[in-house]
C-alpha cells in the first residue's frame, strides 16, 4: 500500500510540474501576443495619420507610408 501511495504521489508531482510549465508557456505567449497587438495597433494608427491628408484631398493613394 505504501508503494501505491508513493507511486500516486510521484505521478501527481509530475502532472503538477507539467501544468506549471504549461502555465508559464501560456503566460509568455500571452505577453508576446499583447506586445504584437499593441505594435500592430500603433502601426495602424500611424498609417491612418499618414494617409488622412490624402483622403481629405479626395485622392486615393494605396498604402501611403504603410507596410501593412
Amino acid at each position: 500500500m505504501k508503494h501505491t501511495f508513493e507511486s500516486a504521489q510521484e505521478e501527481w508531482q509530475a502532472d503538477k510540474n507539467i501544468l506549471e510549465d504549461t502555465i508559464e508557456v501560456v503566460k509568455m505567449n500571452l505577453a508576446e501576443d499583447r506586445l504584437t497587438h499593441e505594435s500592430d495597433a500603433q502601426a495602424h494608427k500611424e498609417c491612418g495619420r499618414v494617409s488622412a491628408p490624402f483622403c481629405l484631398l479626395g485622392v486615393f493613394v494605396s498604402n501611403v507610408g504603410c507596410s501593412t
